[in-house]
């Protein structure tokens, strides 16, 4: 299998690179893969205009993993659509990165920007340090966000993580902002530490796990404990059903009430 390394020339503006994928990658040759287009402000360029490239492998055989060195939050859309294959980003990452993808795996040895994992539906996502808005969200128009594989961010998520998921797992180590699983239909979130605000309102469906902290709405309704094991240890949560307002069957698990 052949490997591609991309060194980003960051041109100081945004760059849309939802060509940078093993599934476009997987049959082109090296001349070919120079000639493809990326999209920065109102003008397109070549690969190789934004890209230093090289290639690893037999020329004879498909891509199947990508390696992005100097990536900053400028380069969006990574990996967009996937259907398999490997990304690896050395650096941080711009917003939609995995968006509606549906195999393979994408690690970011950096931090993510908005909506990335948006309405994906395969793969896995490992984040090393923290994610931004709309992790693994819809996007405005669609009724579901998320629909299957895994997201996992080492760091810290912000607000409207998992909104409208529809399935699929997401685990954030760190704290969660406000809005988290809003509007949520299926799956399972976990936070390992505490989230802010209106957590699991409109909720429908699905598990929420918090290990910290977080505040729990009036729609939903205390239903007993559960002790759960995880790699961070044994917790005891309460356990809670809703969002009532939306005759929810969704759970809400957390060992500690943050409730005004």
């Amino acid at each position: 299998m052949r490997r591609i390394t991309l060194k980003f020339k960051d041109p100081g503006r945004p760059v849309l690179a939802n060509n940078i994928s093993p599934t476009v990658f997987r049959s082109q040759d090296i001349e070919s893969l120079k000639k493809l287009e990326v999209k920065s402000g109102n003008r397109t360029y070549l690969l190789k205009d934004l890209f230093m490239i090289e290639e690893e492998g037999d020329r004879l055989t498909p891509v199947d993993t990508i390696i992005i060195e100097d990536s900053s939050f400028n380069l969006k859309r990574i990996g967009e659509g996937m259907e398999g294959g490997k990304i690896i980003v050395n650096g941080d990452a711009g917003m939609h990165l995995g968006a509606y993808m549906i195999g393979g795996e994408i690690t970011v040895n950096g931090s993510v920007d908005d909506w990335c994992g948006a309405e994906m539906s395969g793969g896995v996502i490992h984040v090393l340090e923290d994610a931004g808005n709309f992790l693994g969200a819809n996007y405005i128009g669609s009724l579901e966000g998320m629909r299957g594989g895994i997201i996992k961010v080492e760091g810290s998520g912000k607000d409207f993580t998992g909104m409208r998921m529809a399935g699929g797992e997401i685990i954030v180590k760190g704290d969660c902002g406000s809005f988290l699983g809003y509007y949520m239909l299926n799956g399972i979130i976990t936070v390992e530490a505490s989230c802010g605000g209106e957590t699991g309102a409109r909720m429908r469906g699905g598990v929420i796990n918090i290990y910290g902290s977080a505040e729990i709405g009036l729609g939903f309704k205390k239903i007993g404990l559960k002790k759960i094991t995880s790699d961070s240890g044994e917790f005891t949560l309460q356990v809670f059903k809703g969002d009532l307002i939306e005759n929810g069957e969704g759970e809400i698990r957390v060992a500690k009430l943050n409730n005004p």
